[in-house]
């Protein structure tokens, strides 16, 4: 019994590695993009990355960061704000009744758009999203 769930958690791995490696070499290079469009963006002071994850698909990618910090989510969001307001990026405005200052914070910026979210019920708390849609 052992043996067969080793050997299926072996070809599960096996496959997903597979899939990453069926990325045409564009969606490799969108990746890359992104996670170069990451680095240029400075890093809050505190935050912690606990996780990353990309995922790409004709005419989309995304990858996302994730991360720990006690400070508080006002604080973190006009961090951001700045940064971004100062490499050309543009807040979108949000609008409905349930908008509030736990509300994400989106820029973009052409086909580029970054979303700030915070979510104190996960082991993270805040997470960046850089993706592009053609």
């Amino acid at each position: 019994m052992w043996l067969m769930q080793r050997s299926g958690l072996v070809l599960l791995v096996v496959a997903l590695l597979g899939l990453q490696s069926c990325r045409t070499a564009e969606q490799r290079a969108r990746i890359a993009e992104l996670q170069a469009l990451s680095q240029e963006l400075p890093k809050f002071p505190d935050f912690q990355q606990v996780r990353y994850e990309d995922i790409s698909k004709p005419g989309i990618a995304t990858v996302t960061y994730y991360y720990k910090s006690p400070t508080g989510f006002a604080s973190v969001k006009e961090f951001y704000r700045k940064e971004l307001a100062a490499r050309g990026w543009t807040e979108e405005k949000q609008e409905g009744w349930f908008v509030d200052s736990d509300s994400p914070a989106t820029f973009r910026k052409g086909n580029y758009k970054i979303i700030l979210t915070r979510d104190d019920i996960l082991v993270w708390q805040y997470t960046i999203d850089f993706s592009w849609r053609s």
